[in-house]
């Protein structure tokens, strides 16, 4: 929440959503105000089976590097 707002800052989080705090850390989740689109969650909704390494390769090669670029 610290730089929600902050379009200074691209926070991104990879993590299982739902799990801790509930209801937050969603896609939709996004930013606020100045800080819309700079605030990015990647979550799994869950972790049975657990995200493997090709997870978040595949995160980072179609949703990270490309923001990286712009």
């Amino acid at each position: 929440d610290v730089f929600y707002e902050d379009p200074g800052v691209l926070y991104i989080s990879l993590h299982c959503a739902d799990a801790f705090p509930p209801n937050e850390g969603h896609p939709k989740d996004s930013g606020k105000d100045r800080g819309l689109g700079f605030n990015v969650n990647i979550g799994w909704l869950n972790f049975d089976p657990p995200a493997v390494d090709a997870d978040y390769i595949n995160a980072f090669h179609h949703v990270i590097l490309p923001m990286a670029y712009e």
